[in-house]
């Protein structure tokens, strides 16, 4: 069976996501991937021994506008689909233009893993949900990274049976960039991590720092990521021990935050899944994070972090605080995640069940029916 996976996003874990899914879907098919030119892990692309196209994208909203409105990309599409003749097209993460490459698949299957199947709370942006739900529906089957979300995409018009639930695999990659062998921080050090956005709950975080003090007085807090607001800086003074990395940060860079973390925090308002969770895992960091989206299949209560209610501060710093004095209990936590992750994140296995996925796409186009609607 031959396959095109099309990724075409620029940056973030959805690139190492990519780049690992297709890796190991290299070595059970017959696999063509089309990227972006622009990607920021190309020289891994490069390295992966996996056969790439990369293609010339977009790099701010301007050249994103002229070149959808001139149907640059579903023209490079149709030529790019004439060149391949895949079986199945895979799309590892849907980006504003997979839309035009599904609309020149014509007779053939379609599979998409939608990491986020709602719009989440300050991030309604009807356009980019029309998208979705029209590449969802021309879509054989979709793949889900949690169960929390099978109802949102049979909303969509999907069957049940055209679902299927694929964990996310970990993310070791970021290991390679460590500065040092793994081993637990020695300060007391609470990291959150990624874009910062208002459903992300960083405010609510500031706050909750405040009680961690008064209970904690040599604890830090560590917010790293670009999206930052005055607002937050605001409360972020009104407390001492808050550190601001306010700015996009590079693969290379991401180990050694990681690493200087005792816990890393999501303190979400709404969420799907997170790929912050591998990445803490995969540096053996506990995780204390809120009960929204998948969030509580990620972390096992207890076992590998912590979960608390949303919006609730005080419950937080709790949390945070009953880590950041138990040292011992912290690490054991991350130790147990890192072997979670190793066990049930290997993308050997889950490969194995995207190829099972894509098969089924393809069988169902074979036989005439299961076509997308």
């Amino acid at each position: 069976m031959k396959v095109m996976a099309v990724y075409l996003g620029r940056r973030g874990g959805a690139t190492v996501y990519s780049l690992e899914i297709v890796r190991a879907l290299a070595r059970l098919c017959d696999v063509t991937a089309v990227i972006s030119s622009r990607v920021t892990n190309l020289a891994e692309w490069e390295q992966a021994e996996v056969p790439f196209i990369p293609i010339d994208t977009y790099s701010n909203a301007i050249e994103f506008g002229l070149r959808t409105l001139t149907l640059v990309p579903l023209k490079r599409f149709r030529e790019l689909m004439r060149a391949v003749r895949p079986d199945v097209v895979y799309f590892p993460m849907l980006t504003p233009w997979s839309l035009f490459a599904s609309f020149v698949t014509k007779d053939i299957p379609v599979v998409s893993t939608v990491h986020d199947p709602r719009q989440r709370y300050g991030e309604r942006n009807a356009a980019l949900r029309l998208m979705q739900q029209a590449v969802i529906r021309r879509s054989a089957r979709v793949i889900l990274v949690s169960r929390s979300f099978v109802r949102e995409i049979e909303r969509y018009g999907k069957p049940k049976d055209c679902i299927d639930v694929i964990p996310h695999g970990h993310f070791m990659y970021y290991r390679r960039y460590s500065l040092h062998s793994e081993q637990p921080a020695t300060s007391r050090t609470l990291l959150f991590f990624g874009r910062i956005t208002p459903y992300k709950g960083v405010d609510i975080l500031l706050r909750a720092f405040k009680n961690v003090k008064q209970e904690v007085p040599d604890a830090r807090l560590l917010i790293v990521g670009s999206g930052y607001s005055s607002s937050l800086h605001k409360i972020a003074k009104q407390v001492d021990g808050v550190e601001i990395v306010n700015r996009w940060v590079s693969d290379e860079e991401v180990a050694p935050f990681f690493q200087e973390a005792s816990v890393v925090v999501l303190p979400y308002r709404d969420a799907s899944q997170s790929g912050v969770i591998p990445i803490a895992y995969a540096f053996g960091r506990p995780v204390v994070a809120t009960k929204v989206g998948a969030l509580p299949e990620q972390v096992v209560h207890g076992k590998t972090g912590l979960l608390v209610e949303p919006l609730d501060a005080e419950a937080l710093a709790r949390a945070c605080v009953y880590l950041l004095l138990r040292p011992e209990v912290a690490a054991e936590m991350g130790a147990r995640g890192l072997r979670m992750a190793a066990r049930e994140g290997d993308w050997g296995r889950i490969g194995e069940q995207v190829l099972e996925s894509l098969r089924k796409a393809a069988e169902c186009n074979t036989l005439g029916h299961g076509r997308p609607q």
